[in-house]
């Protein structure tokens, strides 16, 4: 048992061990003087969350305020693990955060709500700011999934009696422990929610991107989590609580086009121990919401709240449908950077390791960014399905310089001024050849020679005796080995990659540089080595380089989609009318560029059946057509926003011109009838 001053969070971490494995962990704390029941602590994977600190460890349990804790752990092998610490985290105290409406000031970047799905945004989230996370204590985090497949329900296990200063307490105290136990780059959530429906902003930039978060081991790349605060093995969630759920999700469903009663395929990412229930590279078919034990070995989240989810999928679907019905499919905020150079795909070796990309400007683009995907010389790439966000620009250009024995994708978004990422424009890849330094390259009867502007690194590695060796280290993932050398007098070199001889090249004695590459047949760690096999007398070969190049990574491009304007509304008709001209209106949209117009028209006494006319453009919020005698008429109206989208159509009612009756000829009176003169009695 440990006692301590109030404590708000405890978890359990232990040094990072292979081998050792924690296979059950639990605690119980003491509140008001009462110990809680015993808790189940989930152990997330240990690749992904091991972080900074070299730590593995537990979730948290979350407490109102509790000042002595209990714990026990399970290890598969029956040793403790070692350095065995229970870490506890004081959420402190902060004033409650005050729902607020989203600023709808207009900036002259400004952009229609309905633009990436903006117009289901929930009003009142509460930001960073607001809940007291102390930015100090995080990092930014750098990946950003390609695409949202999955979005997962997940709950903080924590006690269901909490006040609304008590929850901002309990999103620190998970911000806490994560950043500063656990050395994560952030809290694992993107967004949180309490009971009384208030909604938080978790890791950072989740409210505009497509941040990769902790919450799923093995599937945190393009998903995202919500977190329900409480145990919902004890409680049923709280309507308000269930309402902003449905929020959230329908935001995000509808911004990126899910099908959230579908099933969608993920790949698993496993490293090490996990609490995946799948191994690494598995291919597993899931809902698109799920909760978070449909892939993980834990009972999150639990009960009460995993029984809500076939409710939530019709719920939230039928709120993406009303939006798509009005507004159309969300639309990217803002278009694709266009080059304004020539790159190649995977350009290969670049000497000095410097580029500068250039692109077009963009239209409401605040700025720009640049995004990368990059490995060392003993690395090799992953699945493509992220990007890792780096330093923004306002300019059209930006200069990048490799590191030796880098391999980088490199590409560029634009960003709005309300912080909305458009699609990334992948450039090229590039590769810098491996530094002459003693981790990465291996030397045998071989040293660093003169100076040299065409030597990769400033310098030649020189060797004067047969059998000399120059060997790039530990290479992991690289599929082509470029080396440069030049001799002095005829020489025989090889390219080998461990033991195997892959290329033998013969140069003459010559001042130029001779270029000698060939492909690698494994991708697995090995030293991949330039060695001179046979060498004249009292002649030398000089190493310019050697470079590592990988197959081209291309992450999957996001297509652009332009942003419509939203489906007008109050359109109304004349009705039927003896005029010669209808007169039809309808409500402006502030979103709206102009207008299209079509009519459908029909003479009289026929039916409207027949096919709308081509669209018509006008820029009021008004349409006038002439119509003949006894002729019906009805149109369809679509805004169309600045990008040029049509918005969905509304239909107005029929409109008639009334026939007038036909003239009235008048029947002439009939003759009176001759008189017959009376014959007198007689």
């Amino acid at each position: 048992m440990r006692t301590a001053p109030t404590f708000t969070a405890v978890g359990l971490t232990w040094k990072a061990t292979a081998g050792v494995k924690v296979t059950e962990a639990s605690v119980r704390v003491r509140e008001n003087g009462e110990w809680t029941p015993w808790t189940a602590l989930e152990i997330p994977e240990v690749g992904e969350e091991s972080g900074a600190t070299g730590r593995d460890g537990t979730s948290p349990l979350l407490s109102n305020g509790a000042d002595a804790v209990q714990a026990r752990v399970l290890t598969a092998s029956g040793s403790a693990p070692d350095d065995l610490k229970i870490d506890l985290v004081n959420g402190g105290t902060a004033p409650s955060p005050r729902v607020e409406a989203s600023a709808t000031a207009q900036s002259p970047a400004y952009r229609p709500g309905s633009v990436s799905g903006d117009v289901l945004r929930p009003s009142g989230i509460v930001s960073r700011a607001k809940w007291g996370a102390d930015e100090k204590k995080a990092d930014t985090t750098p990946s950003r999934s390609v695409k949202l497949q999955a979005m997962y329900i997940h709950h903080t296990a924590s006690s269901n009696s909490y006040t609304p200063a008590q929850a901002a307490q309990a999103v620190r105290s998970f911000f806490l422990f994560h950043t500063q136990s656990r050395g994560r780059d952030d809290i694992g959530y993107q967004f949180l929610i309490d009971k009384y429906g208030t909604i938080y902003e978790g890791r950072r930039g989740s409210l505009n991107d497509l941040v990769v978060g902790a919450q799923a081991g093995g599937f945190n790349t393009g998903s995202i989590g919500v977190s329900m605060i409480g145990n919902y093995d004890r409680a049923k969630p709280s309507a308000a609580m269930l309402e902003s759920l449905r929020k959230v999700l329908a935001w995000k469903g509808y911004a990126y086009g899910i099908d959230v009663t579908g099933k969608t395929t993920l790949t698993a990412k496993v490293e090490g121990a996990s609490t995946s229930c799948y191994q690494d590279g598995a291919r597993v078919t899931v809902p698109t919401l799920l909760g978070h034990r449909t892939t993980n070995y834990t009972g999150c989240p639990r009960q009460y709240l995993f029984n809500q989810l076939p409710a939530l999928r019709t719920d939230v679907k039928k709120l993406i449908d009303a939006a798509v019905a009005q507004h159309g499919a969300a639309g990217s905020p803002l278009k694709a950077p266009v080059p304004a150079a020539k790159y190649a795909g995977n350009q290969g070796l670049v000497l000095s390791g410097k580029v500068t990309l250039r692109w077009k400007k963009v239209p409401y683009a605040a700025k720009y960014q640049i995004m990368t995907r990059a490995v060392g010389q003993k690395d090799a790439f992953s699945r493509n399905g992220f990007w890792s966000a780096r330093s923004t620009t306002t300019a059209l250009r930006k200069a990048i310089t490799l590191k030796p024995g880098e391999t980088r994708v490199l590409g560029v978004h634009a960003i709005d001024a309300q912080g909305r990422p458009g699609p990334v424009t992948r450039l090229t890849q590039l590769t810098r050849p491996v530094s002459w330094s003693a981790a990465d390259l291996k030397v045998k009867d071989a040293a660093l020679g003169a100076k040299s502007s065409s030597a990769a690194n400033g310098r030649v590695v020189t060797a004067k005796k047969q059998g000399a060796t120059a060997a790039a280290r530990s290479v992991v993932g690289a599929n082509r080995v470029t080396g440069r050398v030049q001799a002095t007098k005829g020489a025989t070199v090889q390219l080998r990659q461990g033991s195997t001889l892959l290329k033998t090249a013969k140069l003459s004695a010559s001042k130029s540089i001779k270029t000698i590459s060939v492909s690698l047949p494994r991708r697995g760690k090995s030293d991949v080595q330039l060695k001179v096999s046979k060498l004249a007398k009292k002649a030398t070969v000089n190493d310019y380089s050697i470079g590592l190049s990988r197959s081209t990574l291309a992450p999957a491009a996001t297509p652009y989609v332009a942003p419509g304007a939203g489906q007008v509304t109050g359109l109304s008709s004349p009705g039927s009318s003896a005029s010669a001209t209808a007169g039809f209106t309808w409500k402006g949209r502030s979103d709206a560029a102009y207008y299209l117009v079509q009519v459908q028209r029909a003479k009289a006494g026929a039916a409207l059946t027949g096919a709308y006319s081509a669209p018509v453009r006008g820029g009021a919020a008004s349409f006038s057509l002439a119509l003949a005698e006894g002729e019906s008429a009805r149109i369809r109206v679509s805004a169309v926003s600045v990008f040029g989208r049509a918005g969905v159509s509304t239909t107005s009612s029929v409109a008639k011109r009334a026939t007038p009756p036909a003239p009235v000829t008048p029947t002439p009176a009939p003759s009176p009838a001759p008189s017959v003169p009376s014959t007198p009695a007689s």
